[in-house]
Formats: C-alpha cells, structure tokens, sequence
C-alpha cells in the first residue's frame, strides 16, 4: 500500500502519460486516469474512450491468465490485424473467413485449446461492441445450465475479450479503421456438420430435447439454427452463436426437421416460449 501511496503521490506533481501507468497504479489515481494499462506496462491507445472501456472491463482477460502474456508478446512484435499475410507472419493459422462480414478465426500454437476471432483494420465494422454481445452471451448461457444442472448435455465456450497493445496500431483514414480488441474463444471441439445431423435425428435423448427446448426459451437464443448448436466430440451440444442472447421470439421450428419423428413430435409438445423479456441479466 505504501508503494502504491507514493506513486499516487508523485503522479499528482508530475505529467504523466497514460498510456505508461500499470493497472496495479490505477486504482490511487483513478479519478484523472483511465485504467487502459494492464499490469507489465503494456500500453493501450490513449484513443480508446473511457466509455468502452467501461463496457469492456468485464469480459476482458484477467492479467493473471497465462494465455493474457502469450497474446501480449504475439500482439507487441506486429501489427496482426494489418492483413491476413500479418495474421500468418504473427503464427497464426486462420481457419475460416467471413468475407462479407470480414469476421476472421484463426488459431495460434501459443494458445492451445483457444481460437481467436477478429476484424482487420481494413473492415469498418466495430468489433467491441460484438465481442461485449459475445462474452456476456456466453456467461449467461453458462449460467442457466449451472442453474439447470445441464452441463451434462450442453456445453457453451469460455469468451475473453482481449486488448491489443497500442504499439504499431495505424492511424485512421478512409481505408484503416483501427481495432482495439479481439476475442479469444475456448475451442469446443465440435463434429463436423453430417455428424451433428445424424446425432440429432439418432441420439437425442428425451431428457437432452427437454433441456435444450428449455434453454433456447429461457435464454432467449434466437439465432439457434442448426449451424449453431452442434455436437462436440464429447458427445454434448455445443452454443457457438452467443450473440444473439436474451432476443425473443425464439424459432423452435428452426429445428425441429432435423429430429427424428417421435422427437418432433416430443418437441412440438414442449409448446412455444412464453417469454418475451429479458430475465437473464449478467455482467
């Protein structure tokens, strides 16, 4: 504490540049200083606005997370959201392209077990605002099958926004717009899509459709295609599309083709979502 003090003490004489301030100092001197700065000193664009940071704070990866000082060390050596050759050169493996969207997901052999999702500076999409939708989503999900002891039939991906550091970031102009963050899933492992069909028309359980149908409802996953619920290798659905949370009316027809003809039957049965409001609210 006394370390701490002093710093606060001496920041209150002297101009001190933002951008140079650890978050292990932030808390002294909150009131004049965004906290923008994670603990090492890694520095963030002084650009960033206190309110998004705001929005932001709670899905960011903690600075104890071994994967946070992996990422710090890939991102400081280049610009990786300056092109896909920059992604390639930074060690990563892009895995899909959204072209018309410009979503990218890679891997990295730095961060086992973790995909990452991003946006490069020549899209003009925000990316925080879909990373904030995402993590939240995500925790929301979990939370309703702790609620519902259904963790045995379901599964939804740990989500981390990560920060980039301000090092090499571009300038804006009519071409470049700069992003300041980017998402860093756990890898679900999933089947690929003629192995999701045939699990869902030749191993749905009762008690899997029930828990499903219910947590479709009660979540308010209106995005939930069959695309975005696949099985995983672990033999558990997977909820990939955590965007779209806490969104009603629901499509539960969406779905039901894909089941076998008793279990259409059982998911007509289940009847339609009441809900049409949020009740799921988490930060």
């Amino acid at each position: 504490m006394k370390k701490y003090f002093l710093w606060g003490v001496i920041a209150s004489f002297v101009v001190i540049d933002p951008c140079l301030i650890g978050r292990e100092f932030t808390d002294s001197i909150r009131s004049g200083i965004p906290e923008i700065v994670s603990a090492k000193a890694v520095a963030y664009s002084s650009e960033i606005p206190r309110k998004v940071w705001s929005e932001v704070k709670p899905y960011l990866i903690p600075d104890n997370n071994p994967l946070k000082e992996r990422l710090d060390k890939i991102c400081s050596c280049i610009r990786i959201l300056e092109s896909y050759e920059s992604l390639e050169k930074a060690g990563f493996n892009i895995i899909y392209k959204q072209l018309n969207r410009g979503l990218v997901v890679a891997k990295h052999p730095q961060l086992p077990g973790y995909l990452v999702k991003l946006y490069l500076d020549s899209c003009a999409r925000s990316e925080w605002p879909l990373w904030v939708l995402r993590a939240k989503g995500a925790r929301i999900i979990q939370g309703l099958l702790n609620k519902y002891n259904y963790n045995k039939f379901m599964k939804v991906p740990v989500k981390w926004i990560y920060p980039l550091p301000k090092k090499k970031r571009p300038k804006a102009d009519s071409t470049t717009f700069p992003k300041d963050f980017i998402l860093l899933v756990k890898d679900l492992e999933l089947c690929g899509p003629e192995d999701t069909l045939e699990k869902l028309n030749k191993s749905m359980t009762f008690a899997c459709l029930k828990a499903l149908h219910k947590i479709i409802c009660m979540g308010g996953l209106s995005d939930s295609h069959v695309g975005n619920v696949p099985f995983s290798k672990d033999g558990r659905i997977a909820f990939i599309d955590t965007e779209y949370v806490n969104v009603w009316p629901v499509h539960l027809d969406w779905l039901t083709k894909y089941f076998s003809v008793p279990n259409q039957m059982h998911w007509k049965s289940f009847g339609a979502c009441k809900l049409t409001k949020n009740v799921n609210d988490v930060r």
